[in-house]
């Protein structure tokens, strides 16, 4: 299957974009596609029309359209979503998102579940799915200290987390 994988965070340094190879690689090893896509390639939404969008636009929307799943890795900003994912969601319509398969991962500084919550309540609203249970990981920068290698027990609550996400995808999967 083919996975989109999103870091909700263009921050230089930010640690949630570290949690996104680890999504990677554990899909691969489960034998899935998956893909990131860099939000910072995208404009705010607001400041042109449609009509002026560039065609990394178009670029964004069928990369959510055409992925079997897409994962979202998101710190908590001021208490909500990060506002470029929010503007990312934006450029999106119910006719790319409904019945699209979502799971969030939550990885910030502090408490991640604000964000988590909010990013849920847009995809939501605009026609996703949110097939799977969240994956907390608050205090990272206090579970992963930066210049060293993600610890084991993170690891493998990622790999987790990827697995149980991918088989609500299974063909096989009951999604009631």
């Amino acid at each position: 299957m083919n996975f989109l994988i999103i870091s909700c965070s263009i921050r230089p340094g930010g640690l949630s974009p570290r949690v996104v190879p680890l999504v990677q690689h554990a899909l691969t090893d489960l034998g899935h596609r998956p893909v990131a896509f860099d939000l910072r390639a995208l404009p705010f939404h607001g400041v042109t029309s449609p009509a002026d969008y560039p065609a990394v636009v178009e670029e964004w929307r069928q990369a959510v359209a055409t992925s079997d799943g897409v994962v979202w890795v998101t710190p908590t900003y001021h208490n909500t979503l990060p506002g470029v994912a929010k503007s990312a969601l934006d450029l999106l319509d119910a006719r790319v998102m409904r019945g699209k398969v979502n799971g969030i991962i939550g990885a910030s500084n502090l408490t991640a579940e604000p964000g988590v919550i909010a990013l849920g309540n847009v995809v939501r609203f605009i026609g996703g799915l949110l097939a799977f249970d969240d994956l907390y990981i608050p205090y990272l920068k206090d579970v992963w200290p930066r210049d060293t290698d993600p610890p084991s027990e993170l690891v493998q609550r990622v790999n987790r987390w990827t697995e149980g996400f991918a088989a609500t995808l299974s063909p096989t999967h009951s999604r009631t």
